[in-house]
């Protein structure tokens, strides 16, 4: 092969993900090859097939994986069928914890039908054990660590050309021996405003729950929280410019023939730059368009340098809900966790939020190391004097990786469990059962609170407001 033009690439999405909206990385990289001339589409079969499960799923149990995948055996052999028939020759599949072991499956029947076809994966969870379970087992091609833009691009050039790969940067393989081997890491984007608008041609909105057009502000965190696996995936923050972005968003208008244009942003937080931010609103309130018709979710920051006069922009601009993650109403704990703002800033925030008619949802992590009694009281203090201002809680167990345990707990942690959330601490003050018994206190206190509902999903509690006329 020594022609793009015989290249025809899947981008493949299997189960178990979140299916509320389509992931936005592989119509980024969908986008960025298809400029320089390759043939690529995109298949979600996470959203297809997931209907036939239902929503109510263990998404990081392997063997729920596994079983649903044998369940479902015809349907992904007739998938294959269809690709195979397809003259596909090129797959990438994202790869997670939740859907690890069903890609492996799904890679194994491909290659039983058809060895030559070239398998690619990528993805937010593709550390050393992907490498040595997808590797080492002789399903994969290649694996790619982390931004897979030009990677993939550089991946397709050389395959498509005969050449030999070992020279390019992120990747991992097995070499003439059959070992492992990764190359050097790549250098992240650094001007990701030259990077393709994602495309989403192959991907219809309708068929996620939410029917929101995804978005992206910027890549990477300023901060290093230390529950949070973000620096691990991204190691420098950049943001896009706000024409740039306004650019997107325009383009979406003329795509979409919609009466409401609802965005999902997908960043960590979108109001890291608030100068980029601010100046992204006064761009889109100069547009003097039609009340109502362009609306923005996403994550957010507790920054206390966003004032009342802030947030009235930014709702006039379409900014109607913030996710937060406060994780702690105790300074204490807040500080252990890296968190660079007191639980006052906090509950300033929200209230000026809800106030200027901006939805609250906060998340709270129970049981941190290095949490007391006396600091879940805290929290529990908090959720009261707050719970007027917001829409939903979730709270979520401390879950804690092992490669955490060296860089932040070694000196607390102990590092003998197999399950994230049932470790403990050294000294016993911390443990499941004694997390256990902290929900339930909560729970309890917020079956005094009025206007509240509480359900599980998979290991979240949910407390959700019944009535939210605060927030129109």
């Amino acid at each position: 092969m020594n022609n793009k033009k015989e290249i025809n690439c899947l981008l493949v999405i299997s189960p178990f993900l979140p299916r509320e909206w389509p992931l936005i990385g592989l119509p980024y990289l969908s986008a960025t090859i298809k400029e320089h001339g390759y043939s690529v589409s995109i298949e979600d079969l996470n959203s297809k097939i997931c209907e036939l499960y239902g929503d109510a799923i263990d998404l990081y149990s392997k063997e729920i994986q596994i079983e649903f995948f044998e369940k479902n055996i015809d349907y992904f052999s007739k998938w294959i069928d269809k690709i195979i028939n397809s003259k596909v020759n090129v797959i990438g599949f994202t790869v997670w914890n939740s859907n690890i072991c069903i890609v492996e499956k799904l890679i194994k029947l491909i290659k039983k039908r058809n060895k030559n076809i070239f398998i690619v994966c990528g993805g937010p969870d593709n550390n050393g054990d992907t490498v040595k379970l997808l590797l080492v087992r002789d399903c994969v091609d290649i694996v790619v660590h982390g931004e897979g833009e030009y990677v993939l691009l550089e991946i397709l050039d050389c395959y498509a050309n005969n050449k030999p790969m070992d020279k390019i940067s992120g990747i991992s393989y097995l070499n003439g021996n059959y070992y492992p081997v990764s190359n050097s890491k790549i250098t992240e984007i650094e001007n990701i405003n030259n990077l393709c608008f994602p495309d989403f041609s192959n991907l219809n909105l309708q068929d996620y729950r939410w029917n929101e057009i995804p978005l992206l502000f910027s890549r990477g965190c300023q901060w290093r929280c230390k529950f949070c696996s973000v620096s691990f995936h991204w190691h420098k923050f950049r943001t896009r410019s706000a024409d740039n972005i306004l650019k997107e968003i325009l383009l979406r208008i003329k795509q979409y023939k919609r009466r409401n244009y609802n965005f999902q942003l997908f960043d960590c937080a979108v109001n890291q730059d608030l100068n980029m931010l601010e100046e992204l609103c006064d761009k889109i309130i100069a547009l003097n368009l039609p009340k109502d018709t362009i609306f923005f979710k996403g994550n957010a920051k507790i920054m206390p340098q966003m004032d009342c006069e802030f947030l009235k922009k930014i709702r006039k601009a379409g900014f109607i809900e913030f996710r937060f993650g406060i994780e702690s109403g105790s300074d204490n704990v807040l500080k252990l966790m890296g968190k660079p703002f007191s639980a006052k800033d906090a509950e300033r925030v929200l209230f000026d939020c809800a106030k200027n008619g901006i939805e609250n949802i906060i998340t709270i992590i129970l049981g941190f190391p290095g949490e007391t009694e006396e600091d879940w009281e805290a929290t529990i203090s908090f959720i009261e004097k707050v719970e007027s201002y917001v829409s939903t809680i979730f709270v979520n167990f401390c879950e804690i990786e092992k490669r955490f345990i060296p860089l932040y707990f070694s000196d607390k942690v102990e590092d003998s469990y197999e399950d994230n959330h049932h470790w403990k601490t050294k000294d016993l003050s911390n443990t499941y059962e004694i997390r256990q018994k902290r929900m339930h206190k909560l729970d309890e206190n917020m079956k005094k609170l009025s206007n509240w509902s509480a359900e599980m999903h998979g290991i979240t509690r949910r407390y959700s407001k019944i009535n939210k006329e605060l927030f129109k």
